[in-house]
């Protein structure tokens, strides 16, 4: 019984793969595959400012040694409790010409504390220093451990002996996390489960965060990346509140399905597309896709914009393969290569420019973008090759002007571009078969003198002629 459902699991398998190795090369596009709607205007990307409006410092009180207790300990002081009334209380780090180094356990327990800042200089804290303290909203801390280098997790300062344990003793009412600058990496499980913070502000000193290090944070609006060399696998799973995501240009790694199940995300700013320049290249790795091909069902519904930064030199093989909602990207001027199938299936994206540093597209780049209705060369390129079936099918060109550094259109590239109507061959010399075949709307051609048309391109060279 085994077996047979073993090569049951593997026919089935190989039923879905079989169309697409089949569109891996050749000298026509494969068959149309079932034509697709586009897809709904997607919703408006916030503005920034709307989803940084968080870390805002409250009306802070500084304490003052009247306001606290506190006992000696080598070096400075150790704050035992709080006998203030102040609702955002800020600690000092020192008391009366002492250091603060350490909150003994339970020092802000049961309090009715809004917002608390904790000072940098801190050593050691206690267990539970905020156990009960249930109307908490703003946090500062150095770091969420015994000590820096103690395990890490949000749950041990208000009583948690596990980070599994987050959910249950992080108060709801706590929106905004503040992290100072101690920490040089947030290990894994942090802020697991941590489903009621809303803006998580990090220092410029973390350079990396472990494995599900954000995991279920679905409340999550704002977090800074722009700092990060490392994201750890699965680390934001199911923050699904994100809209909006800026990775900066001194990331280098990400791990698998860093941000799967953030189906809110609309917008990102990438160094890079997939889990490193090299490695696992392709958009759905970070959102869980073991596979290019698998990576469909991954996206977030609602992602409509890529940026890509100055440190994205290539696109690779199937870069964004099937990214349905993807309506708009923006290329790294330093881009020289797009891999075969980069764009493939990208039934919404609307326009793309193409940059002067751009020397390859590959084969089935942009094959069945039915809405793409602007290509744009730049005219700096100093060379330029394109792969067949690059453009095929793509349904909504009109007009067309390709660069003088482009010298031959292979096979079938523009083949089934049937809302063609214009297109300035401009350097081209020879054209491949069936290049522009199905492309009846043409009407108006230019070209180079003695330019050579391979078989199936009829309508291009009647529209020469004229």
């Amino acid at each position: 019984m085994k077996s047979v459902r073993f090569w049951s699991a593997l026919l089935s398998l190989l039923l879905l793969l079989l169309p697409l190795v089949s569109c891996r090369g050749g000298e026509e596009p494969i068959g149309e595959p079932e034509p697709l709607a586009p897809l709904e205007k997607p919703r408006a990307i916030p503005a920034i400012e709307e989803v940084t409006g968080y870390g805002n410092s409250p009306a802070w009180t500084d304490a003052t040694a009247s306001d606290l207790t506190y006992t000696a300990v080598e070096g400075g002081v150790s704050i035992t409790g709080y006998v203030g009334e102040a609702g955002a209380l800020r600690i000092p780090d020192a008391l009366d010409g002492q250091r603060v180094l350490a909150i003994a356990d339970g020092a802000f327990a049961e309090t009715e504390l809004t917002a608390l800042s904790l000072p940098d200089s801190l050593l050691h804290i206690g267990e539970g220093i905020l156990s009960g303290a249930s109307a908490l909203t703003y946090l500062h801390t150095p770091f969420l451990g015994k000590t820096p280098d103690a395990e890490q997790f949000a749950g041990y300062l208000f009583g948690a002996l596990r980070y599994t344990d987050n959910s249950l003793k992080v108060p709801t009412t706590l929106k905004t996390l503040s992290l100072g600058g101690v920490l040089t990496a947030l290990p894994a499980y942090t802020l697991f489960d941590c489903n009621d913070l809303e803006a998580i502000l990090l220092p410029q000193t973390i350079t990396s965060v472990g494995n599900f290090a954000f995991y279920s944070c679905k409340r999550l609006r704002y977090i800074p990346l722009d700092g990060l060399q490392e994201i750890g696998e699965y680390a934001f799973h199911s923050c699904s509140a994100l809209t909006v995501l800026t990775l900066g240009e001194e990331l280098n790694s990400i791990g698998i399905g860093a941000f799967e199940g953030c189906n809110a995300i609309r917008r990102m700013t990438l160094p890079f597309i997939g889990g490193g320049s090299e490695e696992n290249a392709y958009l759905g790795y970070i959102f869980g896709a073991a596979v290019p091909e698998f990576s469909r069902g991954y996206y977030p519904e609602e992602l409509s914009e890529i940026i890509l930064s100055d440190a994205c030199s290539a696109i690779g093989t199937d870069a964004f393969y099937e990214c349905l909602s993807l309506a708009a990207v923006r290329l790294s001027a330093n881009t020289e290569r797009i891999g075969p199938r980069a764009f493939y299936g990208c039934i919404n994206l609307r326009a793309i420019d193409l940059p002067g540093a751009l020397t390859e597209i590959g084969d089935n780049a942009f094959l069945y973008c039915y809405y793409l209705e602007s290509v744009t060369f730049d005219e700096r390129m100093a060379s330029l090759t394109i792969g067949i079936n690059a453009f095929a099918f793509c349904r909504s060109l009109t007009e067309l002007a390709l660069p003088t550094a482009l010298a031959a259109i292979p096979d079938s590239c523009f083949a089934s571009c049937d809302a063609l109507v214009r297109i300035d061959l401009g350097g081209v010399g020879s054209v491949g078969k069936n290049a522009f075949r199905g492309c009846a709307a043409l009407r108006s051609a230019s070209a180079r003198e003695g330019i050579a048309l391979a078989d199936g391109n009829q309508r291009l060279a009647e529209s020469l002629s004229q």
